[in-house]
């Protein structure tokens, strides 16, 4: 079933715009996805100018209880991605295992001309947090953050902070004293994830500091080149 929210607050105290200073179209629609665990508000009303929302927009909110689809919530911390979480998050995975319901934020921007869209859907998760949440999980960026993290991390900066909203993740390649560098979350921005084989340990550093720079330009919506290979000596981009 899908929520609904209200807002307080007038149009004189409008957020600000989170600007795409370089926006080309193309590149595919962003989509957002979130899923927030805990002892949420059925009927939230939301204060626009203290949580910097203007509104959902063409997102859908659903909110599920034990008596509306429990079953909808534990269905995200469930096999392999469950379990890297698990892993790596135990009081998170135990919190949101535990909360009495969720809510599941999710769906494309009618507007990415600008990412206020995100702007908005992180005030309201912000809003959230100060309503019951315990544990916020992002499956695109494959991460579970706790309500202060959420605020510190993406809401107090005030600003778009594309890197916080991506994962980077590391792993060994077969051939010994290599690693596959890899993003995840990308698709926020309506852009295709980033990937880098057969980097040598001594090229970790450089590699970080290109990818980066292409979440930066990325998020701003610079369009993503048709042919996304690159050779040198020591990596692929595939």
């Amino acid at each position: 079933m899908a929520g609904a929210m209200s807002q307080k607050g007038g149009a004189a105290r409008q957020p600000r715009t989170w600007e795409r200073v370089a926006y080309q179209p193309g590149g595919g629609t962003p989509f957002l996805l979130y899923v927030v665990y805990g002892d949420l508000p059925t009927a939230p009303v939301v204060d626009g100018a203290r949580y910097r929302i203007t509104g959902l927009g063409t997102l859908s909110v659903y909110h599920y209880r034990p008596d509306c689809h429990p079953e909808a919530c534990g269905q995200w911390l469930q096999g392999g991605f469950g379990d890297l979480l698990q892993r790596y998050q135990p009081a998170l995975m135990k919190a949101a295992t535990e909360a009495s319901g969720c809510m599941v934020i999710r769906g494309e921007p009618a507007d990415e001309r600008t990412l206020n869209y995100l702007r908005d859907a992180v005030g309201f998760i912000t809003y959230l947090t100060d309503n019951g949440a315990v544990a916020i999980l992002d499956p695109q960026s494959v991460r579970i953050c706790s309500p202060t993290g959420w605020r510190q991390q993406l809401f107090d900066p005030d600003e778009p902070a594309p890197d916080r909203h991506i994962a980077k993740l590391i792993s060994r390649e077969d051939r010994p004293g290599l690693l596959w560098f890899r993003t995840r979350g990308m698709r926020k921005f309506g852009r295709p994830d980033l990937s880098v084989h057969g980097v040598a340990e001594s090229q970790r550093a450089a590699i970080i500091d290109l990818f980066n720079r292409f979440i930066e330009l990325q998020a701003w919506a610079e369009s993503s080149p048709k042919a996304r290979r690159s050779e040198s000596p020591a990596c692929r981009l595939a």
